[in-house]
């Protein structure tokens, strides 16, 4: 069975979430993801967790070397959320072997 060129397996779409978080995507990229991710509700929600972690990682990088990072109740409860979630509900493990 061919797939469509815009058709994108679970697999390929973590792919793009993880690139999409570093880089431009193409144009065609992110319409594929697009496409994917109005049609995987699993993929839409471990994107929206990706970002998450990611924004949070951003703020650890941009605090100055010497100085102590604290992250408020709120923070390390909703991060603890987002990884117990990822690891259990195993959100990109449904992901097909193409």
């Amino acid at each position: 069975m061919g797939h469509s060129p815009f058709m994108t397996s679970c697999k390929q779409a973590a792919f793009l979430i993880s690139k999409e978080l570093d880089t431009k995507l193409s144009w065609k990229e992110s319409l594929q993801l697009s496409i994917h991710l109005f049609l995987c509700r699993h993929c839409k929600q471990a994107q929206e967790q990706l970002k998450t972690i990611h924004l949070l990682a951003q703020k650890l990088k941009e605090q100055d070397a010497h100085t102590d990072v604290h992250l408020t109740h709120e923070q390390k409860e909703r991060l603890k959320h987002i990884l117990i979630d990822i690891a259990t509900h195993s959100n990109l493990t449904h992901m097909d072997e193409e």
